[in-house]
């Protein structure tokens, strides 16, 4: 399918009653082909935006790619208690698994705010970033997970500027500051930028075979899906 552009959106969950943070980014993030210093996002805290946003861009013709930084499927099927409670990859070590206090609240918050913004989007047909590609190749909202933690978040001197709606620059928080790791992340890991960024190398690792996804819960094909970071080594 031809698109006009592409657009990345990145979704910081954060915790419940603290509220989210999105950014967006798209082609004019990096002027002049320049790769080490982007220069705008767009940034704000509302999912009413946020849906509004994405809707903008699909109008447009763009290809859209929508990240949470949240556990975006979990293990399943056979292989019993001890093979479901390991780490879903190697990324996650012993501090980061999925079913730990932080993981468990992200991932479950994940689903409501997404589910309240496919609501939102009015029938707007959503596939996943699998392998690198869209699953499937019609969807103009691609759905993926980035893992931003620890060692795997960006330098914070990156060159990051976000601004309002109004395109006003406001402050360069924390939760801002991961939502746009995710939103570049997917946009690396599609080729839309260069995948190599700051010293690191964006990577992606698969969903398990036997994956229950929240994706597939949001209205996406029960397909494999990639959850992207940048690491310094593959994983």
């Amino acid at each position: 399918m031809a698109y006009t552009g592409w657009s990345s959106f990145g979704v910081d969950i954060g915790v419940p009653r603290a509220g989210l943070s999105w950014t967006r980014v798209d082609e004019n993030t990096w002027p002049h082909g320049r790769s080490d210093h982007p220069t705008c996002a767009r940034c704000a805290n509302d999912l009413a935006g946020l849906a509004a946003c994405i809707t903008t861009d699909i109008a447009e013709g763009r290809e859209v790619y929508l990240g949470f930084e949240a556990p975006m499927w979990i293990p399943a099927g056979t292989g019993g208690t001890s093979a479901h409670f390991g780490p879903r990859f190697p990324w996650e070590g012993n501090q980061y698994r999925w079913y730990q206090q932080a993981g468990a609240t992200t991932s479950v918050v994940a689903l409501a705010v997404g589910l309240e913004l496919m609501a939102s989007l009015q029938g707007t047909k959503l596939g996943v970033i699998a392998g690198g590609r869209p699953q499937p190749g019609d969807a103009p909202l691609l759905g993926f997970e980035a893992f931003v933690a620890g060692p795997m978040k960006l330098p914070t001197d990156a060159g990051f500027h976000p601004l309002d709606r109004k395109r006003k620059r406001v402050k360069p928080t924390a939760h801002r500051w991961d939502a746009f790791c995710v939103a570049l992340a997917g946009a690396a890991h599609m080729k839309r930028v260069p995948s190599s960024l700051f010293g690191r190398t964006v990577t992606a690792a698969p969903s398990g075979p036997s994956a229950f996804s929240w994706w597939a819960q949001l209205g996406a094909p029960r397909a494999p899906c990639d959850v992207v970071a940048f690491v310094t080594t593959a994983p």
